[in-house]
């Protein structure tokens, strides 16, 4: 796979990703465009929060590329391009919940019926036929997905270098992936590894809306179209994924179940807890790890034997679940 078109194409886009990264942090600076500290956020100073726009810009210029003969990319410029557009918006000028899930919805819509990934899901080897259900479901898997991955871009380091190891793990686990469909996913890890040199601890930049809402969903679409192919089993990405998915979903479940206003700002995720009282760069060094040699050898066991991919998945959760539980995830710090 790695010809010399596409490591030139690598190569220029870790370039691009690297140029738009300074200018954009040059920018924010001097316009004052700045993420301040609330009672969400785990940073303790201003720090500009638009970086994702330079990871972006390299992904919908390879999309434009390959929109000319393949429509399914027709459909990612445009939805990696409108999640941008209400990302950056929301930077700007922080809107309702309500208000970025309306938006976020049609698209996630649109993607799942163009793309027709509702086609062709097997679990197990077992067929899911196609219908309003099954698109359904995925649509909101989709659209959790996004607004988990928007929720776990809280402290330095951690969204960007998940992305990186996932983007890698699926290059390096996955059969027979379609040119395009490596040289995309390269392009998402490249880039995701150039913001991260600007956003590990500490941070000179945060990823913000612009970035984290495209990079979620083109993740998210990455994993389904990669199971739909017969490429990676979707239990495989569920596992290298599992460090954003299980915090967010055991957080929000608890948060619903204590009678909580679950959609309101909080600290109480498991990411959070941990960074209050080890430092972000411990946290994010220490989940990388957990991904790097755990989680990679599992979803490497559960892509050779699909069969055991719910066992791999159970053993990827445990160690999460453990110290979801002990660390009170979900719970407010002055509850406890």
């Amino acid at each position: 796979m790695l010809d010399s078109g596409t490591l030139i194409w690598f190569t220029a886009a870790a370039v691009c990703c690297f140029l738009f990264e300074k200018l954009t942090l040059v920018y924010a600076l001097k316009r004052g465009l700045l993420s301040q500290p609330n009672e969400r956020s785990s940073h303790t100073q201003p720090t500009p929060s638009v970086g994702g726009i330079a990871v972006i810009v390299p992904v919908l210029l390879f999309c434009a590329y390959q929109a000319a003969g393949d429509s399914v990319y027709v459909v990612l410029f445009f939805a990696t391009l409108i999640l941008a557009v209400v990302g950056i918006w929301d930077d700007l000028k922080p809107s309702s919940t309500l208000l970025r899930l309306l938006l976020q919805l049609p698209v996630v819509a649109a993607s799942v019926y163009y793309l027709d990934l509702d086609t062709g899901f097997y679990i197990f080897g077992h067929l899911l036929h196609e219908g309003w259900l099954l698109t359904t479901i995925l649509g909101l898997c989709v659209l959790w997905f996004i607004n988990l991955f928007n929720f776990m871009d809280g402290i330095d380091g951690l969204a960007a270098s998940q992305c990186v190891v996932y983007c890698l793990a699926c290059l390096f686990l996955a059969d027979d992936i379609p040119l395009s469909t490596f040289q995309l996913i390269g392009t998402v890890g490249i880039c995701g590894l150039v913001f991260l040199c600007f956003n590990w601890p500490p941070a000179q930049i945060f990823m913000g809306d612009s970035g984290s809402l495209p990079v979620g969903y083109l993740l998210a679409i990455i994993a389904l179209l990669l199971h739909q192919g017969g490429n990676l089993p979707i239990f495989s990405s569920l596992i290298l994924l599992s460090v954003f998915w299980f915090d967010a979903s055991f957080t929000l479940c608890r948060r619903m179940l204590t009678g909580q206003p679950f959609a309101s700002a909080h600290r109480s995720h498991l990411y959070q807890k941990l960074s209050i009282l080890y430092g972000h760069r411990r946290v994010s060094l220490l989940f990388l790890l957990y991904a790097m040699l755990v989680l990679l050898p599992l979803a490497g066991g559960a892509t050779r034997y699909p069969a055991w991919g719910i066992m791999a998945l159970s053993i990827a959760c445990t160690p999460l679940l453990i110290l979801s539980i002990k660390y009170a995830a979900g719970i407010p710090a002055d509850t406890q």
